[in-house]
């Protein structure tokens, strides 16, 4: 396999569909390593994609592990092919059920990020019931900021609002005061979940931030966009904007520290009820 991306599992309806998209994003010779893979010859792994024939889940269990895949997206792969092996309707109805229940799973950007939180953090609702907190205990890991004034400054923040916020954040172990200088102390549980009831206002705090700061024009960008798009399309959207995160986050954990940054992200169905899949 090149190091060049796969094509996205969950924005496939069909196993097969998925395995041609693979075919077409590789190099050539990528049909007969996926022959290999399965355990067959090349002549029937084409015949499969393109024709009744399905591959044994052993087959298919093959290929997976040589495009190393996830296991959600191996299990994903096989509820595929369970279902267009399926001969009965209402069993063909409950892995539909089941598909759309891995797909929403693996939609959810908690469950990307899930590796993430390792216990709960107790200060949680102090620490997400504004956005100077998570502000002020990244600011600690700037190396040109040391100082309560200097917080102050580049938060444009009270003096008084800084010093009592930095003596919250070290009684909630985020922070390490070492005489006149703060000291940002990592924690790998204050990531909160898609289920998590601050969720809301934490987003809320941040877009407030951005109403009452003053605007950075050079450096600032603000964008919205409302749109009509296809349901289908809204899922690939979707999916594309997860990846986004996914790869953002991993260039911020290997970055250094020398400014605080917040990214805001939206994307949602307009309608009360929210998109139905």
């Amino acid at each position: 396999m090149t190091e060049k991306r796969l094509p996205r599992v969950y924005e496939h309806d069909d196993y097969k569909s998925y395995l041609r998209a693979v075919i077409q994003a590789e190099p050539r010779g990528i049909i007969r390593h996926l022959a290999e893979a399965a355990g067959c010859q090349r002549s029937y792994f084409s015949q499969a994609l393109s024709s009744h024939i399905n591959l044994t889940s052993e087959q298919l269990f093959g290929v997976s592990h040589f495009l190393n895949l996830s296991q959600p997206e191996a299990e994903y792969l096989m509820l595929l092919l369970e279902r267009d092996k399926a001969a009965r309707q209402a069993y063909k109805a409950h892995l539909a059920v089941r598909i759309k229940d891995a797909r929403d799973a693996a939609l959810q950007l908690s469950t990307r990020l899930a590796g993430d939180a390792v216990e709960r953090f107790p200060h949680w609702e102090q620490y997400y019931s504004s956005w100077h907190y998570a502000a002020l205990h990244l600011a600690t890991s700037v190396a040109t900021l040391n100082t309560e004034g200097e917080f102050a400054k580049y938060l444009n923040l009270p003096l008084a609002t800084v010093s009592l916020a930095l003596k919250e954040l070290e009684d909630w172990g985020l922070v390490e005061h070492q005489g006149d200088r703060w000291n940002f102390v990592q924690r790998p549980d204050l990531y909160l979940g898609q289920e998590s009831a601050l969720l809301k206002l934490h987003h809320h705090n941040w877009r407030t931030f951005f109403q009452v700061r003053p605007e950075n024009p050079q450096s600032d960008l603000h964008y919205t966009s409302v749109f009509a798009i296809a349901k289908a399309d809204f899922l690939k959207l979707r999916e594309d904007v997860i990846a986004f995160i996914e790869s953002q986050r991993k260039v911020v954990q290997e970055s250094g520290s020398e400014e605080v940054c917040v990214f805001c992200c939206d994307l949602t169905a307009v309608r009360n009820a929210g998109l139905s899949i």
